[in-house]
């Protein structure tokens, strides 16, 4: 077992009217000011999800600003925009509200909007990452795991480049989890979103490194309940209990649990980023 330093740093909130917490949550932590991230979809509107949050935040004292339209494969240009109302609210923390796409494109604002330099000169290695603003997710879609990961991926649409920043600054302070608000995603992402987890997990397993007990028991359980749960989950796409069960499951199929003291993979992830930037294809 090969010698790691993992620190998670981010506060789950699982379970029904999660996101109604986000407020207090985020007020207990000093925050005053906040960016509203999402994709602009009708279905933020017609759950009352997007009310809840609002309301939540009101409720604590926060005052907020808005910024939808996040594509899949979220978009640089969309980041860039995001940085500048960012800077000139002066918002002292983002809440993104949504799958993969969303928080990583929230992951890249708070970055960018906490430094000087353009956003991608840190996906491109030119200068370091040192800090962010704090990222709160609402989940709404588990797939990429990005709720508590050290990851995001950004697609420069001028480039056709899709890069990936790995650093812990970015793993989001918290994580609001309902799986009730994950019961109206269709089949198809639904599907993609399980493969993605499961794809996660095997970057994880499959390398060159010896076994290692414990880890690739905790890895052989995860799979082996995606496989199980993942058809059942398709065929009855409102049952909470197997939403549960996949929402917790993409969250530690990426945030390194089920990856510590081994040797990683992640060359079939570096491909697939590659082709969905030059085909504009859902990950997973």
């Amino acid at each position: 077992m090969r010698d790691f330093t993992i620190c998670i740093g981010t506060t789950f909130v699982f379970g029904r009217d999660a996101e109604t917490k986000v407020g207090d949550e985020l007020g207990a932590k000093g925050v005053s000011r906040v960016l509203i991230h999402h994709d602009g979809g009708a279905y933020l509107e017609t759950s009352g999800l997007l009310d809840a949050v609002r309301h939540s935040l009101g409720r604590a004292g926060i005052s907020y600003t808005e910024l939808g339209g996040v594509k899949p494969n979220p978009r640089l240009t969309l980041v860039r925009e995001g940085i500048a109302i960012a800077k000139a609210r002066n918002v002292d923390a983002v809440v993104a509200i949504g799958g993969g796409s969303v928080i990583d494109s929230a992951k890249a604002i708070a970055l960018g909007a906490a430094g000087e330099r353009d956003v991608w000169d840190y996906f491109t290695g030119k200068v370091p990452v040192e800090r962010t603003l704090p990222v709160a997710v609402v989940l709404t879609c588990p797939a990429s795991g990005s709720e508590s990961s050290q990851v995001a991926v950004i697609n420069n649409e001028h480039e056709h480049s899709k890069l990936t920043l790995s650093e812990p600054v970015l793993r989001p302070v918290f994580a609001f989890m309902n799986p009730e608000l994950s019961v109206t995603v269709p089949a198809f992402p639904t599907a993609c979103g399980i493969v993605d987890m499961f794809s996660h997990i095997c970057e994880r397993y499959f390398s060159a490194g010896n076994e290692i007990g414990v880890i690739d028991r905790m890895a052989e359980g995860a799979l082996r309940t995606l496989v199980d749960i993942g058809p059942k989950s398709l065929a009855d796409l409102a049952d909470y209990d197997l939403r549960a069960q996949i929402m917790w499951i993409s969250t530690i199929a990426q945030n390194n649990t089920l990856g510590v003291g081994r040797e990683q993979d992640w060359s079939t992830h570096l491909i697939a980023n590659e082709l969905s930037a030059l085909y504009d294809t859902p990950h997973g």
